[in-house]
């Protein structure tokens, strides 16, 4: 008698045959995960739960923003965006803090203690926890006070910058501010480099166009208390001329904010000065003028103390104390600068920015890169960890109409429209969720890690929580796994018996399929429970016809086995194991089987 065992998993492989996988991998699965106290076994994963209902429409961006108050304690603030509104406390209460922004996925970047919200589509918002305010970049924080005064009326502000060139108008405004004959401070940005003064436009009461408030002669001040009535306006401000870009991604380094991906400027990267909160547009880099590529740029990132820029060809490094690049020697672009995550080294694994590439396959960037390039030998690589889903990841990628990438308890977790890819890097292996019931179908837009847990957005408005409940939204979800075939010959073999190890989990119903030589019509079927709580003591999962419940109850934990009698004559053989109610942690499986000798020459 031979035995063929099985004690620890590879993962999902669908890139071959399945008469060509190895038995230690499983050539599909849908809702499964390593466990996350060991790697010799997997389990039915927890589904989400429904944590709060922030709208109606697209959860486009969670974040965790930490920040110095004005007493040096460290706070935290959990952020989320949804049509087109900006709201805290998104766990608990949320508190709306400004609205009327463009729909569409958010990225963003904490610089100065203040939280800088990017979406594509309009001027960069800047939010200040300790004034609980958002204003666009460039433009001034309006904060109402109770010090009586001249402005009477409902207002918003804008600023501009007096280079040697002249005025420059960047389009931003600020929040609006609403006083009854009080007077309103002001919170100004330092200018860039060049700046020699700041003006200061007002609107009158309920008004759209801005007037000259006052002109602030110096780019060192930082506050100014507004007590002039309307009728003391000046001019109107002059028409855009140095006009903000608007990006889609942000990345801060060197205590500067980097910006890019932006419609008007698609091979661009917008840089500000050390420690400045504002973009000067008219000294972008140009990424394209570094490599024979000119394509667009796609993604930004952070790794070797650099910034990273992936383009549709190629990935370059900009050296953020001086703003040099490089171009590498990766050779591959990056698809999608959402589908980036930061993921720490393994054995085994390199660590580095994780990202889907053009190829359509999931790389990580790794090896050195010292600038200049001139005296430094360049053996940056991008390796592709994805080869054993590329089975099906690759005709999802192409297709897809949302990629979101996120890494949590040593995973990379990678949405791809309704279903998620998992690398653990601890394993080096592919899970996949896909998450369905009878009434709900599982659509997460974006993901994000606050306070060390694991949330989504949904397309109908609701945060998540990852990893929680036995059922989605009160409802059992399907989760199965289906091995390769197994003892692949053109000899026959008599099995006589699979033994399937679990780690028994209560009231957990599975159903098993056994298919031998591709014959489904004549497979093997069976469903079975493990720790049947009906019974009066909890039984484990023996077979009540040939033990005592009595004598097997299964108050200690441990591992647990099950015999399926299989006594056929194959010469392969698969099974799919269900299941339909409950979860489980499936930990390995032994073949028992004898080779059958035949009569050839």
């Amino acid at each position: 008698m031979a035995i063929q065992a099985i004690q620890k998993f590879k993962g999902l492989k669908n890139d071959e045959d399945i008469k060509q996988v190895p038995l230690d991998y499983f050539y599909s699965m849908k809702n499964f995960n390593y466990l996350d106290t060991g790697l010799l076994g997997i389990e039915k994963i927890t589904f989400p739960e429904q944590t709060a209902e922030l709208s109606s429409t697209y959860i486009d961006g969670l974040f965790e923003y930490k920040y110095l108050d004005s007493s040096n304690v460290l706070q935290t603030e959990y952020m989320g965006v949804t049509g087109g509104s900006v709201y805290k406390d998104v766990l608990t209460t949320p508190v709306l803090l400004k609205s009327g922004l463009n729909t569409g996925k958010v990225s963003f970047a904490i610089f100065n203690d203040k939280l800088f919200i990017a979406n594509g589509s309009n001027y960069i918002n800047i939010y200040d926890g300790n004034i609980e305010i958002i204003t666009e970049m460039g433009a001034p924080y309006a904060e109402a006070t109770t010090t009586p005064g001249n402005p009477d009326g409902t207002y918003y502000y804008a600023m501009t910058y007096v280079t040697a060139g002249g005025e420059e108008v960047l389009g931003s405004v600020s929040n609006t501010v609403t006083v009854s004959s009080e007077q309103v401070t002001l919170y100004l940005p330092l200018g860039y480099t060049g700046t020699l003064q700041r003006k200061l436009y007002r609107t009158v009461d309920s008004g759209t166009t801005l007037k000259l408030l006052a002109t602030v002669a110096d780019n060192t001040t930082l506050t100014y208390t507004d007590n002039i009535a309307d009728g003391s306006l000046g001019a109107n401000i002059p028409a855009v001329n140095n006009e903000l870009p608007k990006p889609y991604f942000l990345s801060v380094a060197s205590q500067k904010i980097f910006a890019t991906v932006v419609n008007n400027y698609p091979t661009q990267v917008f840089i500000t000065d050390t420690n400045i909160d504002v973009l000067d547009a008219a000294s972008a880099l140009d990424v394209a003028n570094y490599g024979a590529d000119n394509t667009s740029i796609n993604a930004i990132g952070n790794d070797f103390n650099k910034i990273v820029i992936g383009t549709d060809k190629n990935i370059y490094f900009i050296n953020p104390s001086d703003n040099s690049v490089a171009v590498t020697r990766a050779n591959i672009g990056i698809k999608n600068g959402y589908s980036l995550a930061s993921v720490p080294a393994t054995s085994g694994f390199p660590g580095g920015l994780m990202f889907v590439s053009t190829l359509n396959d999931v790389r990580v960037i790794n090896g050195l890169q010292a600038l200049p390039v001139a005296t430094s030998l360049d053996n940056v690589s991008t390796e592709n960890w994805a080869q054993n889903v590329r089975g099906t990841l690759e005709g999802d990628l192409t297709s897809a109409t949302n990629i979101y990438a996120t890494f949590f308890n040593y995973k990379y977790h990678l949405i791809v429209d309704s279903v998620r890819y998992v690398y653990d890097i601890r394993t080096n292996g592919w899970t996949y969720h896909d998450i369905s019931t009878d009434s709900y179908t599982w659509k997460p837009y974006i993901m994000a890690v606050l306070n060390n847990v694991l949330y989504n957005g949904q397309e109908d408005g609701w945060i998540e929580q990852e990893y929680v409940d036995t059922q989605y939204r009160d409802e059992d979800v399907e989760a199965f796994i289906e091995s390769p075939y197994l003892l692949v010959s053109k000899d026959y073999k008599f099995v006589q018996k699979m033994v399937m190890w679990f780690q028994p989990v209560r009231n957990t119903t599975l159903a098993i399929e056994i298919v031998s030589d591709n014959n489904r019509s004549f497979s093997l079927e069976s469903e079975f429970k493990l720790l049947d709580t009906s019974l009066m003591f909890e039984s484990g999962i023996f077979d009540s016809s040939y033990y005592d419940d009595l004598a097997f109850n299964a108050e200690e934990k441990g591992m647990d086995y099950k015999v399926i009698n299989i006594n056929r004559n194959i010469r392969w053989i698969k099974y799919k194991l269900t299941v339909t109610e409950g979860s489980i942690s499936y930990q390995g499986f032994e073949l028992h089987f004898d080779q059958l000798a035949n009569k050839e020459l």
